[in-house]
């Protein structure tokens, strides 16, 4: 890749995942991202305690901290913006190990590359490639970055401040030291990869399903050591970065057999009744990913696993590694009562990675016609944050259009009433508390 498409790529990725970070005009409607906002407006330098454990302290803290060293009161909307800016820059952190785990999936070499611009994690450079090999490596870089870069389910987590981008990159980042660590299993990949699983968990606590293959591969390459420290290390930083799951433990597993209890549907709750008699698998498939990559990248991606159960699945050993976590991964969120996006969102680079296969062998002329294809939804998706928010014009509607003393019947639960005029009311009302029998 050369410099220019680096750099190019680079702004790209920056403009998809800030630019629209305040579309909601103050109006913030995500439950999640309220949730930790509230959170984390309450902490304080005499008390730590978030009272709220359906997610950890790290992202709390880390936005807490943020705000305390730009001394900026951790008021709520100041609490949602950092969130917000973390998540974003998350994201772009899930983007550059995407970037080395795909020179580690499409090409032999991980620092002989034709042409391209080749950044160095481990030495902190960055150098030109061996002119001599194929530049078809470089082709297949560009076209998966793109893909993740304009994919429409990407961009939206990193808009909103909850912790999907942070698993996201955790969970690609084990995989690029999971090759690694096959390759030679050096120490510091074990030392990276407990820190990068600590704080994990100590964001979610099931980031737990991102351990265990490091876990595997230290047993399988015999370096009982490491695995050792890196257990312990994890479990560590996992205590530190979230110290209340354990200072006020009742609270934390009341909380986690809650949460549990409604991912299962043993409790039922108005705002999963959306699941109800819904497939588990099925759903994910028709109901989910093909929106959050684009149709096209969802389609071609099942060409693209063609080719790799055909061509590719015993020659490229690394290509396993990385889906067989994946695969597991899916199988157990797959298989929840709850089926939200969020869910799949660590996932989500599973498709352009196959589709990028596909793609690539396509003749020359071919290939910008169907990435440019593939690029549209993203580019779609992209373009309502240029739009103002629907929720706002609703309401501008509203307030320009009824008539004084207008009531206004609305869904109860909603986490942001509109925005109207005081001579309007609104009625929240329970439709999921409506006796199934009564009479007309």
């Amino acid at each position: 890749m050369s410099s220019k498409f680096f750099v190019l790529l680079f702004i790209l990725a920056v403009f998809t995942r800030f630019f629209g970070i305040n579309w909601d005009q103050g109006y913030f409607s995500h439950p999640d991202e309220n949730n930790m906002a509230t959170a984390l407006s309450q902490l304080s330098s005499q008390n730590l305690n978030p009272h709220f454990f359906a997610y950890g302290q790290f992202p709390l803290y880390l936005g807490y901290f943020s705000l305390k060293l730009i001394n900026i009161p951790n008021t709520f909307s100041n609490s949602i913006y950092v969130l917000r800016f973390y998540s974003a820059i998350f994201s772009l952190f899930f983007l550059y190990f995407a970037y080395l785990l795909s020179i580690k999936l499409f090409s032999k070499s991980s620092q002989k590359v034709a042409g391209c611009i080749f950044v160095d994690i481990e030495r902190g450079n960055t150098f030109t490639g061996n002119k001599n090999i194929s530049k078809s490596f470089c082709n297949k870089t560009l076209i998966f970055l793109l893909f993740l870069i304009f994919s429409p389910g990407l961009i939206q987590i990193a808009h909103f401040g909850t912790t999907e981008s942070l698993l996201s990159f955790i969970f690609i980042a084990n995989l690029y030291f999971l090759i690694k660590i096959y390759e030679n299993p050096k120490f510091r990949y074990f030392v990276i990869t407990a820190i990068l699983s600590g704080i994990g968990l100590g964001s979610k606590i099931t980031a737990i399903f991102f351990i265990w293959p490091i876990i595997l591969m230290g047993v399988y390459k015999k370096q009982f050591l490491s695995t050792s420290f890196f257990i312990l290390a994890f479990s560590l930083i996992f205590l530190i970065t979230s110290p209340y799951n354990i200072i006020d433990i009742n609270d934390f597993l009341s909380s986690m057999r809650y949460e549990t209890d409604v991912a299962t549907g043993n409790i039922d709750v108005f705002y999963t009744r959306q699941f109800v008699n819904t497939t588990s698998y099925l759903f994910q498939f028709t109901h989910i990913f093909p929106y959050v990559v684009g149709l096209p990248v969802f389609i071609f991606s099942f060409f693209g696993l063609f080719i790799f159960i055909k061509k590719y699945s015993k020659k490229y050993f690394f290509w396993l590694l990385i889906l067989l976590p994946a695969i597991c991964y899916f199988l157990y969120f797959g298989q929840l009562f709850v089926k939200w996006t969020r869910f799949m969102a660590p996932i989500f680079f599973i498709f352009p990675l196959f589709t990028t296969l596909f793609i690539s062998r396509l003749k020359s002329s071919y290939q910008l016609l169907v990435t440019s294809f593939c690029l549209l939804p993203g580019l779609f998706f992209m373009f309502q944050y240029f739009l103002p928010n629907p929720r706002i014009s609703a309401s501008n509607w509203i307030n320009n259009n009824l008539y004084e003393s207008s009531t206004i019947l609305s869904e109860s639960g909603n986490v942001v009433d509109l925005n109207l005029r005081s001579n309007i009311s609104i009625n929240n009302f329970d439709f999921y508390s409506l006796d199934n029998n009564y009479q007309n």
